[in-house]
């Protein structure tokens, strides 16, 4: 009987999944801000604004579209933390689905080190390369049309984007939903 294979890749996981486990993971479990007027989903990157009770999580792209500035760097006020992680979340009411983020005020997952699936957009159409960079949109780009600010990437666009220096490409495979694998090298703050 002959061999025969269904597709010709397979899919990477969902964003948020974090991808390996060994002893160099870290998840950090906080509160996601209170008065946040939007949901941290699954694999998207996050930023902890830090306050005298151990800081608060707030998506990158809510933290920017609100009018908050993004530093990669710890500067006193917020920094970038790591990415969401997918976790088993039940329904909020016996008539809701099953959630697939963290809202406002709820406990929250970050992972600051190790593996982590998220979807990587290329609106430059660069290669996506093992070990290449990872770069988070802070603005828009009349140029790139579908890069909106949040989007992790693999290319730099100028002042538009910040190399987040802890995060690598993992192996370069990106599948047709445009997921990989990144690793978070180190923690970017404690």
């Amino acid at each position: 009987m002959p061999g025969t294979v269904i597709g010709t890749q397979m899919y990477e996981g969902f964003p948020g999944t974090y991808s390996r486990n060994d002893p160099s993971v870290v998840i950090r479990a906080g509160q996601v801000e209170v008065a946040d007027t939007w949901n941290i989903n699954f694999g998207d990157p996050v930023v902890l604004v830090q306050n005298n009770t151990g800081g608060v999580y707030s998506q990158a792209k809510g933290w920017i579209a609100n009018g908050g500035t993004f530093s990669f760097a710890p500067n006193g006020t917020v920094a970038f933390a790591g990415i969401a992680v997918r976790e088993v979340k039940s329904a909020e009411s016996y008539t809701a689905a099953a959630l697939a983020y963290y809202a406002p005020g709820a406990p929250a997952d970050v992972i600051v080190r190790g593996n982590v699936v998220v979807t990587l957009k290329n609106p430059q159409a660069a290669a996506v390369l093992a070990s290449g960079p990872v770069y988070l949109r802070i603005t828009t780009n009349g140029s790139f049309p579908s890069a909106a600010v949040g989007d992790l990437e693999p290319a730099a666009d100028g002042g538009h984007t910040v190399q987040l220096t802890n995060c690598l490409i993992t192996t370069g495979i990106v599948d047709v939903n445009n997921v990989c694998e990144i690793t978070l090298i180190n923690r970017n703050i404690a």
